[in-house]
């Protein structure tokens, strides 16, 4: 079943949405990890959520920016604005922390 739903939603979203889906779908299975974090900085883990025992590296500093250890974000990461699903999700957990909420 999830595999058709996974079909059904790739043939209709653009790749964009489809990352905030990913990133749901890793806050959901419990792969982000906050490791340090402050106000302005974060440093976090995020498990592969297709290939067991492959974590990503997530960063954030407000002069640098976000960046990520995945392949996708080495290969689209200098473009302005992109997101990889890795840093989605831990910008969503960083922001629900920083603001009080529980994740």
């Amino acid at each position: 079943m999830r595999k058709a739903f996974d079909k059904a939603v790739r043939q209709s979203l653009p790749e964009c949405d489809l990352r905030y889906l990913r990133a749901w779908r890793l806050i959901s299975d419990g792969c982000v990890r906050l490791r340090e974090w402050s106000r302005n900085h974060c440093v976090a883990e995020v498990a592969s959520g297709s290939e067991a025992g492959l974590i990503y590296d997530v960063m954030h500093d407000p002069r640098r920016g976000w960046a990520c250890t995945c392949t996708d974000f080495a290969v689209h990461g200098g473009a302005r604005d992109f997101l990889c699903k890795h840093i989605r999700a831990v910008a969503w957990v960083w922001g629900s922390v920083r603001e009080g909420v529980r994740t």
